[in-house]
This record gives structure tokens, sequence and C-alpha cells, in this order.
């Protein structure tokens, strides 16, 4: 393979990463390898995760493992890099998971990527999970899991400016090496699985039918209008049922600050 038979595009989110249509990729830096009397640029040597996935390995600024369609999608999809809002996954349209030439990959959202793989187990597991994001699968009633293991749903957390549990919205918490990240709120990872967006909604709310906050099963989601009654009407309902259950969690301390009072 010669270099100049192939087109390079810069890798937005590494200085110095280049990646080619076919999916090969290469650096035009040193890093902390060892030296191998080469020169650069360096064609980066692909390798196959445990899932048949191709990755590469970049030790700048530390060493991660970077898979190669995303690398690709980025590059040639996107103009920015990166996909549209809620497009987290790639489907290869081939099934094969080795072939990442530009033009046999797309992003997709969870909803997207668990309808086009729909007979597969690694994606829609036999007792009705599907994959919402890396390792984590949801089910239609609420359930959470990684790497086979049940997750805990939190619905408050600690306020350490006022000294209290704090009732939020159900969600998982992800440690990610420095924090728990708690983004992922249990309702919109339901939806993202199992409830596309429609495309007639110019700004689209999700809300709970039964009004009740707790409930994050799919057949108590829809999709409205933000800027609808109905969608407003949810919102002040979630807000005094929250400042309940703040209450409830803390009621010497929510009494002293009235919190939850009159409602």
């Amino acid at each position: 393979m010669k270099d100049m038979k192939i087109t390079w595009r810069k890798y937005w989110a590494v200085d110095g990463l280049e990646v080619s249509k076919g999916g090969y990729v290469r650096r035009t830096y040193n890093d902390k390898r060892a030296w191998s009397g080469k020169g650069f640029p360096q064609i980066l040597k692909r390798q196959t995760d445990k899932n048949g996935n191709l990755f590469v390995t970049i030790l700048k600024p530390k060493q991660i493992n970077l898979r190669i369609d995303r690398l690709v999608a980025s590059c040639y999809h996107y103009t920015v890099g990166k996909p549209s809002q809620g497009q987290v996954f790639i489907i290869h349209k081939d099934r094969d998971k080795t072939n990442c030439w530009a033009e046999n990959l797309k992003w997709a959202t969870p909803y997207e990527h668990g309808q086009f793989y729909a007979n597969e187990e690694w994606v829609n597991t036999p007792d009705g999970y599907r994959l919402v994001l890396d390792d984590i699968y949801v089910s239609k009633d609420g359930k959470v899991k990684m790497n086979g293991e049940e997750l805990t749903i939190c619905d408050s957390l600690y306020d350490s400016d006022i000294d209290m549990q704090v009732a939020i919205s159900p969600h998982i918490a992800i440690w990610n090496g420095k924090y728990y990240d708690r983004s992922n709120k249990l309702d919109k990872l339901v939806a993202a699985a199992f409830l596309p967006i429609p495309d007639n909604l110019k700004s689209p709310g999700l809300i709970h039918v039964d009004m009740n906050y707790m409930n994050c099963n799919l057949n108590n989601l829809t999709w409205v209008e933000c800027d609808s009654e109905e969608y407003q009407e949810y919102m002040d309902r979630q807000k005094v049922d929250m400042e309940k259950r703040t209450f409830e969690l803390n009621p010497e301390r929510a009494k002293h600050l009235q919190i939850g009072q009159g409602v």
C-alpha cells in the first residue's frame, strides 16, 4: 500500500491523526512507542476487539483504543466530525463489522440500530433488553443492565449546599473514572431505544402519560411539542411531585426550610 494512492482526512479530536476512506489510520507525530526506524507518517496496526470491531491504539495524550468505524464515520459523514443528536451507534450496511469503508457506514440512533440488528443478540437480548449506549442495555419496563448486571435506578442525590437528599428524575449513575455521570435519565434511555421522535414535532419533549415522573415504562411515555399545554402541565406536576418527594426524604430538614409545604 502506498500513501499516494490513499486520501487522508484529519481526525478532529486528535491532532496529528488521519483516517482514510477505506478504514486505515495513520499518525503524523511521535509518541511513546519504541522507535522502529520508520519515518512519519506511520499507518497504525488494526486490531479486533472481543466483539469483532476493528480498532487502533494511540498513546497520545494517553493510551486509548479508537474504533475504526467511528473514526471513518466522523471524518467522512460529518464536516464537524460529530453525528447529529441521538446518533450514538454505527450501522455497517453489509453487517460485516470489519468492512469500515465510508460507503458501508451510517450513523444511527439506538432505535434505528436496534431495528437494523433486530435478530442480533448483542443488540437485542432474548430477555427483551436493547443496546442503548456502549455496554448498556435497557428494557421496555425501565430496567438497565451493564455487563450483564442490573444497575440500580437512582431517584435522588445528596445536595451538600443544603445538606439534604434531593429528588431528581430516575437515572443511572455510571462511574467514568473521575466521578459518577448522572446524565443518563431513565425515561430518555427507554425512549431512545424504543420510542423514536415523530418527524412532525419541531421541538419534541418527553412526557409521562400518567403524570408520574417515576413511571418510566415504555407504555407510559410519549413525545409532544415543548410549547404545548400538555408538556407544560407535565413539567409543573413534576416539579410539585419532586418537592413532595424531597420532603419525604428529609422530613425534619424540609420542614425547617419549608420545602414541600402547601402542596
